[in-house]
């Protein structure tokens, strides 16, 4: 199990090329990839969601790269987009009839006027340098949401443990419940019927007996809770996917609580469905951080 959030950091520094790549994840319902690199490598930004695509498939990443470029670079001025600006320049001056010369710091500034010869886009070396800082970035970020996941898996299978105790005491409530029920109504319909009731009273009462003890009747409600506590015991141990599986199980499980709750509030019970009520939508709130 991991959770959604992490952060991972990873710095190269070989064959005079610096980098440095952070990973941030938070808890988000999709998966969202939000990325900071130098101009430069943006080139990189297709071979970054694959790699991570790869490892990660929930919640909202964000990648900041650094970069330092310390190799030998020579330079050159591509003549013809100088002289090229130059010309719009002096036109879009005299156009305005600006009587300033042009200066060389805007034009060198000009897309494409200073050339590289490097291409990093065909830079094998710097390929290698930003492959291996990525990987042990992501390698950092998921240690770190392993780590929380323990955490989270401890505390999900304390909450399991918490909510099986509490039905076991409404399923042994209920009993003893049901069997005080039975025998005060025993006795108040032998006191009734020995009013006389002509039959249509009579019929009428033991309708309303037999839809007042089916109230209390919740093996249902428990059978099913306890049916969803081992579907989500199970998927706590699954390897992919687990935050929706969870999440959809405790929202069947909320759905049985309340019923349980509206078919059974006595003052025996009170506290265990609370307990159990809580206790879910607090599983609930943990499962939104679970990838």
């Amino acid at each position: 199990m991991r959770s959604m959030t992490g952060f991972g950091r990873a710095q190269i520094n070989r064959d005079k090329i610096e980098l440095e790549i952070e990973i941030k994840s938070v808890n988000s319902r999709y998966y969202e990839v939000k990325m900071n690199l130098p101009r430069e490598l943006n080139f990189f930004e297709e071979k970054i969601r694959k790699t991570l695509g790869s490892h990660l498939n929930r919640g909202m990443i964000e990648i900041k790269v650094n970069f330092i470029d310390r190799r030998e670079t020579i330079i050159s001025i591509n003549e013809s987009k100088l002289k090229a600006y130059h010309d719009l320049f002096r036109k879009a001056a005299a156009l305005l009839e600006i009587k300033d010369e042009v200066k060389l710091e805007v034009l060198i500034n000009e897309p494409g006027v200073v050339q590289s010869q490097n291409s990093y886009q065909d830079d094998k070396q710097l390929d290698r340098v930003f492959i291996d800082a990525l990987e042990n970035a992501i390698a950092h970020l998921i240690k770190a949401q392993t780590h929380e996941g323990k955490q989270i898996m401890k505390t999900l299978t304390d909450a399991v443990k918490l909510l099986m105790r509490e039905l076991n005491l409404i399923k042994h409530s209920v009993k003893s419940y049901k069997t005080k029920l039975y025998k005060d109504m025993k006795q108040r319909t032998t006191e009734l019927l020995a009013d006389n009731l002509n039959d249509s009273m009579e019929q009428r009462l033991l309708q309303e007996l037999a839809l007042f003890i089916d109230k209390y009747d919740i093996q249902e409600e428990i059978t099913r809770l306890e049916n969803h506590l081992s579907v989500f015991k199970a998927k706590l141990n699954q390897k992919t996917d687990i935050g929706k599986g969870l999440n959809f199980v405790l929202q069947e499980m909320q759905r049985e609580a309340n019923t349980l709750g509206s078919k059974y509030s006595t003052v025996e019970s009170f506290s265990s469905i609370l307990i159990i009520k809580e206790e879910i939508e607090k599983c609930r709130e943990i499962v939104q951080n679970v990838t």
